[in-house]
């Protein structure tokens, strides 16, 4: 038996949950003894024939001695078409301080995208970045990087320390230079309580599932218990998921008390991992919005994993309505394994509600909207809060309304250089 060196934590991460992987199977297959295989490739290796969620569609001609680069390893064994999100990456860690501690070194903390006009806008600030401290918000026109126009057509790098030329809301151009940080990311960049016809509409913009979700998530549901609303919007456009554990919690705020003790989701592991098959059941939680009979959820294509389980998850116990468009379909789960400098994340295990629903091909809304990205969260006029508060007050039914034409928006990571298409490659690591 292969005997590893350090015991391995499969940390929760996207769909995941914390269990402690240590050693492998007496019967794996072993490299020839005339090969020396580098140490991570067959412990990816193992790892891969052992939890993935698709071992048995692993090709049987990989073997590890053919190795020497586990991330070439992994690209070969990934179940194709289906898996589109195992991923590995020799990141020291990065990957695991975001998740568990919210940290992004080096940020300047904007996402960008075009608008029907090719204008270039900030699709959202990051609470506390740069970018934030400089002032600019969710809406504004980016109308020239470092001393260049951006169009479609172009590729422009946003550089170490980018000069943005920025056009405000209200008509202002400013110059702004941008030093990188470190950034522990507040999870929630929006919250308020909304005041319309009468009732308080409590809206919270939840961005991912970090390790600081819990305590920010308190914070939140405080604020809108001491305010007495009468509905709440949970926005997850852009949230691609995170942590379980925070999303069972985020889940135990918003189901009705008399739920308390349910399934809130099983998850289902490979035929060699039954023993980890669990029930995950709605827990009590100090700051419950007890009182709430509906919810109301902000959807894009970019809605997905954690926060596609927590509106299925919601589903048989209290009325959900989904306004924007399709999420993105997520419903199997990862684990983080980490290992001398590599962070791995192989599909483990799939998830279903109380009723055995899955959301295979993602979670169709009930009503159409577009993400409107030249309005900030929370206006009235921004086309998704808009279209939710005119559910809300009974302006349009809950039959499903289509939009002109529902157009995705292609959203760009600051973080990555920005140079066109080459996003695209590695949008599935965030």
């Amino acid at each position: 038996m292969t005997t590893m060196k350090k015991t391995t934590l499969l940390i929760g991460y996207l769909l995941t949950f914390l269990f402690i992987f240590s050693s492998c199977e007496e019967d794996e297959v072993a490299p020839t003894p005339e090969v020396e295989v580098p140490e991570a490739v067959e412990f990816v290796f193992e790892a891969m024939n052992q939890f993935y969620f698709w071992y048995k569609e692993i090709p049987g001609s990989i073997k590890a001695e053919d190795y020497t680069d586990p991330i070439e390893m992994v690209e070969d064994m990934r179940f194709r078409p289906i898996d589109i999100w195992t991923f590995i990456a020799r990141d020291n860690g990065a990957t695991v301080d975001r998740i568990l501690e919210g940290t992004q070194n080096g940020i300047i903390g904007i996402a960008f995208a075009y608008d029907d006009e090719n204008n270039l806008r900030i699709v959202l600030t990051l609470p506390d970045s740069p970018a934030d401290e400089a002032g600019i918000q969710r809406s504004d026109i980016i109308q020239k990087i470092n001393g260049v126009a951006p169009s479609p057509d172009t590729q422009l790098s946003i550089g170490e320390t980018p000069e943005l030329e920025i056009l405000s809301a209200d008509g202002t151009v400013r110059t702004v230079t941008l030093n990188r940080a470190d950034v522990t990311e507040n999870p929630i960049l929006h919250r308020e309580v909304k005041e319309v016809e009468g009732m308080k509409v409590g809206y919270l913009v939840f961005n991912t599932f970090n390790g600081l979700a819990v305590e920010e998530l308190d914070k939140a549901f405080t604020e809108f218990n001491a305010a007495n609303v009468d509905e709440l919007v949970i926005d997850l456009r852009y949230n691609g998921g995170g942590l379980v554990s925070a999303a069972q919690h985020f889940a135990n705020l918003l189901v009705p008390e008399q739920n308390v003790g349910d399934l809130f989701v099983a998850e289902e592991f490979n035929d060699l991992n039954s023993e980890l098959n669990s029930n995950l059941l709605f827990e009590e939680a100090a700051q419950n919005l007890s009182g709430i009979n509906r919810i109301v959820f902000l959807t894009t294509g970019g809605t997905a994993s954690a926060s596609e389980l927590i509106i299925n998850g919601l589903r048989p116990y209290i009325d959900v309505v989904l306004i924007g468009q399709n999420t993105r379909g997520k419903y199997v789960g990862s684990s983080l394994i980490t290992f001398e400098d590599y962070t791995f994340a192989p599909i483990t295990f799939q998830s279903a509600n109380a009723d055995g629903e899955v959301f295979i091909g993602g979670l169709v809304p009930d009503i159409d909207a577009n993400d409107d990205i030249t309005h900030n969260f929370g206006d009235v006029n921004e086309e998704m809060f808009g279209t939710a508060l005119d559910y809300l007050t009974g302006k349009i039914s809950g039959a499903r309304k289509s939009a002109v034409e529902i157009k995705p928006l292609k959203i760009f990571n600051q973080e990555t250089y920005w140079n066109g298409p080459a996003i695209d490659k590695i949008e599935r690591l965030d």
